[in-house]
């Protein structure tokens, strides 16, 4: 089933992205899993804006802090994912695909470094 951040994808690809939106051979497929995707990395970014407790921050001051996160993530998701700009549509292949590649490596960037425990003495 598609989510809001699909179903909005849809509805603006339908109408400023129509070239692109004719390339896809299953849109209800595609834009779930898009919609699904999206709220993913909304949840990630999210976190990692949220950051950490601070010591004796109030109940008000962590839902402002994990709100505001969140609506910074989103607003960065679905500009980067869901609404995407017209006149990317102009853009050769290689060109897209630079974009893309960018953005991955830009996304990666934000992403904490992961944990594979201690490393082993020499």
């Amino acid at each position: 089933m598609v989510n809001q951040y699909g179903a909005q994808a849809l509805k603006h690809w339908q109408e400023y992205l129509p070239q692109r939106f004719a390339e896809i051979n299953n849109p209800e497929m595609f834009f779930t899993e898009l919609g699904e995707q999206a709220e993913e990395e909304i949840l990630t970014r999210a976190e990692t804006f949220a950051g950490d407790d601070p010591p004796g921050e109030s109940y008000l001051e962590k839902a402002g802090r994990l709100r505001e996160a969140r609506l910074r993530a989103e607003s960065e998701v679905v500009r980067e994912m869901i609404l995407l700009d017209p006149a990317q549509e102009q853009l050769s292949e290689s060109e897209r695909l630079d974009a893309a590649a960018q953005w991955l490596t830009d996304v990666e960037n934000l992403m904490p470094p992961e944990q594979n425990g201690p490393e082993p003495s020499s």
